[in-house]
């Protein structure tokens, strides 16, 4: 059973001038230590790309988890890092969610499913939420 369905567009230059402000917390406060690894060591005109999809992904995330609940006050709400976009051996895009965001999907027995893409100034992300029981 579909439980929430979410979907993020970004732009993609904004995460660009983002990687030149020096000093920022931007992308500590966001993204988890593998992705921030993953990000960092991508040749220089990927990385904001990939910065990019994967904030694209965690508001996704959010829009899933509270898309059931129309007219009513959120549910749950996360750290951004509790949701890190990995990848299997054959490079599809899946969560890990780490902290109370993975202690909430496992009590709704909620499995994501992620879907990513980017291309020129644009990153877009798409979350569906599955009950599994």
């Amino acid at each position: 059973m579909i439980y929430g369905i979410g979907v993020d567009i970004v732009h993609v230059p904004e995460f660009a001038a983002a990687l030149q402000e020096p000093g920022t917390a931007f992308f500590d406060r966001y993204f988890s230590r593998t992705e921030f690894d993953y990000c960092e060591y991508a040749p220089d005109q990927q990385r904001a790309q990939r910065y990019a999809v994967r904030y694209a992904a965690k508001e996704a995330c959010l829009k899933a988890l509270d898309g059931a609940r129309i007219h009513s006050p959120a549910a749950f709400r996360f750290q951004f890092p509790e949701a890190s976009v990995c990848k299997d051996e054959y490079g599809r895009p899946f969560f890990q969610f780490h902290g109370r965001l993975a202690e909430f999907i496992s009590a709704l027995h909620l499995q994501a499913r992620l879907s990513l893409s980017h291309t020129g100034d644009y990153a877009i992300a798409q979350v569906s939420m599955e009950c599994m029981r």
